[in-house]
């Protein structure tokens, strides 16, 4: 029996189908490409660049840098007291008081910021040490979120040879006569005797334990179980301003703030925070007119600076 070929129309229909078929699969494929293009472009994070240190060659009292730019769409904005706070870091190193300058462009805002390190201890045994990551937040005024300024280490380099051997012998120590050890051993009580003394008249400050800042920090903490209201966020405001009139010893306003940063002159890194905490305040408190559209703290807002405030108090006392 003859095999029948198929019409001409019959296989330009089947032509037209497959080349229909394959246009659907390359602009799919196309599609799934462009997809992560344009879910990019919500990123609030344009720009993320750290210069790192170099690597090695330090000695004790060297100095080195890190310089961060960070770039955030709006409405996002950085958290200035998300930045490391000035002192010791480790062993090995301290940090001073960060530098930020920020800058607003049509639809982003620019923030450079350097972070200078110190080192102030070295070991023979030890040939590199770390320099510890820390943690960026950002946020939109609803929601807060971390950048990570990843670790690095650095080689230190020892001031001497410490592999020579003309360094003097041990030696054994002097043993000392029975009438000076009687002496030390009675001067020690009577040292130990006044001090006692001077810890009972002064009422055991150590005791006391909590500085203003520690408790207020606790008590905002309690804040979490209760609805974040008029009467919550009027008696959070109250409860950090007993804290700096308690650490200044007197009622603090924010007419007094440049006397209040002479005389407590470590929360100076935290100074433009404050300024700005006394001036919403001010305007929640004293304002003409209820503006429903003036700035609020959100509660965790109020948690940081409190707790930023509470470090510096631990290290000054």
């Amino acid at each position: 029996m003859p095999t029948r070929l198929p019409s001409i129309s019959s296989v330009s229909a089947m032509c037209s189908f497959a080349l229909a078929t394959r246009t659907i699969g390359w602009l799919a494929l196309l599609g799934l490409t462009l997809l992560p293009l344009g879910a990019g472009a919500a990123v609030p994070i344009e720009q993320f660049d750290v210069q790192q240190p170099r690597a090695f060659g330090y000695k004790i009292g060297d100095k080195f840098e890190r310089s961060i730019a960070l770039r955030l769409r709006h409405p996002y904005q950085l958290e200035p007291l998300s930045l490391p706070l000035a002192g010791r870091l480790n062993d090995w190193l301290s940090l001073e008081v960060p530098t930020l300058a920020q800058h607003s462009r049509a639809g982003y805002t620019q923030y450079d910021i350097r972070l200078t390190y110190q080192v102030v201890n070295i070991d023979p045994t030890v040939g590199d040490i770390p320099v510890p990551q820390h943690e960026l937040r950002y946020g939109d005024g609803r929601e807060s979120f971390n950048t990570l300024v990843a670790a690095t280490r650095i080689r230190l380099a020892v001031v001497s040879d410490w592999s020579r051997n003309d360094l003097r012998p041990a030696q054994t120590p002097v043993l000392l006569n029975h009438a000076f050890a009687r002496s030390a051993v009675f001067a020690g009580l009577l040292l130990t005797a006044l001090s006692g003394m001077v810890i009972l008249n002064s009422g055991l400050p150590w005791f006391k334990g909590r500085g203003p800042f520690v408790q207020i920090s606790r008590q905002l903490k309690q804040f979490r179980r209760r609805e974040w209201n008029d009467d919550s966020y009027t008696a959070a405001l109250k409860s950090i301003h007993q804290a700096f009139n308690q650490t200044a010893g007197k009622i603090v306003f924010a007419e007094t703030l440049d006397d209040f940063f002479d005389k407590h002159s470590t929360y100076n890194q935290l100074q433009q925070p404050i300024r700005d905490y006394y001036a919403r305040s001010q305007q929640y408190f004293f304002s003409a007119s209820e503006d429903a559209s003036a700035p609020r703290y959100s509660l965790a807002e109020l948690i940081a600076l409190a707790h930023a405030c509470r470090t510096i108090e631990r290290a000054v006392t």
